[in-house]
């Protein structure tokens, strides 16, 4: 499961909806209800349906009657079999859960948080469906506390995946012409130039740095080495880019003028990364092979009673 701060699950669930005006809120139930399906004698009503279709649509899933129908009875059976257990998760855990359904969905945390709010759904239909996935999610992992792949296992896959792996390491150092928040459009125009001709002459990190460090108003930051699983895919494309010794062009941020000197690319030095990526992703693979087997289980067992007419 995909890890947040506490910081970052309590922003992501307001924008589901903990701050509720920022959510436009679905129109109560009507008082009258059809029960469409009943699990283990929990009714499913036409409005659950309704918001589960709602839901699903803003996710891009399936959003057919029958998809929203079976999307229901699943959070109704892992909420119960995480219930007998003890698992209750509140409002300001279901960041993890997000941050996960993001994953797979290969979306930012944020922007899949941002399309669950815009569904339609109640904001208490959107949490109680991430609260349902988390919950059995704890279990699972609660259950298998103490697995993780074997020696063997990440040895067969590295000698596998070495050479085809896409980590590779980055050596970079920060150059950044110096602005203060009083500076005009002028000053800022002469950092841009003055930025845009070091890079022209900047053929090599060694050479290039010790030239930049002559200039006035220029600060330079310590070299930094990160791998590509620790930079965005902005960051990468741009390195990737870009030859050794070399300037990324030159962008505005707060501190003023920056630009980026790459001084090193490569494989890693040492596999420890790769092997932490291979056993994450066994693990998580053993997980979600327990998790629907034992969904299987559940659903086989459970009564499912739809009305009769």
């Amino acid at each position: 499961m995909a890890l947040c701060s506490a910081s970052i699950f309590l922003r992501l669930a307001t924008v589901l909806g903990l701050a509720v005006a920022t959510v436009a809120m679905a129109s109560a139930p009507a008082a009258a209800q059809e029960v469409v399906v009943s699990v283990n004698g929990d009714p499913i009503t036409s409005y659950d349906l309704e918001q589960r279709e709602k839901l699903l649509r803003g996710l891009h899933k399936p959003a057919g009657r029958d998809a929203a129908i079976e999307s229901l009875i699943s959070d109704r059976l892992m909420a119960r079999e995480a219930s007998r257990y003890g698992i209750n998760i509140s409002d300001e855990e279901i960041g993890s859960q997000i941050a996960e359904d993001a994953r797979k969905a290969k979306m930012t945390p944020q922007a899949f948080a941002a399309e669950a709010s815009r569904t339609g759904a109640s904001p208490e239909h959107v949490r109680n469906h991430f609260k349902s996935e988390l919950a059995y999610n704890v279990l699972i992992k609660g259950l298998n506390r103490g697995v993780e792949a074997s020696e063997t296992q990440i040895r067969s896959e590295l000698a596998r995946e070495k050479g085809k792996s896409g980590v590779t390491d980055y050596t970079i150092r920060q150059v950044v012409f110096t602005l203060s928040p009083s500076d005009g459009p002028a000053q800022v125009e002469a950092a841009l130039k003055q930025a845009t001709a070091l890079r022209t002459r900047f053929t090599s990190c060694d050479s290039g740095i010790a030239y930049a460090k002559t200039l006035p108003g220029v600060a330079i930051r310590a070299k930094l080495t990160r791998d590509s699983t620790q930079l965005s895919d902005e960051i990468k494309q741009v390195l990737d880019a870009m030859p050794v010794g070399h300037l990324s062009a030159p962008t505005r941020s707060g501190n003023g003028i920056e630009l980026i000197a790459l001084c090193g690319r490569g494989a890693p030095a040492n596999d420890d990364q790769l092997r932490k990526q291979i056993g994450d992703r066994i693990l998580s693979e053993h997980l979600e092979s327990v998790a629907a087997q034992r969904y299987r289980e559940m659903r086989a067992t459970a009564v499912i009673e739809r009305p009769r007419g």
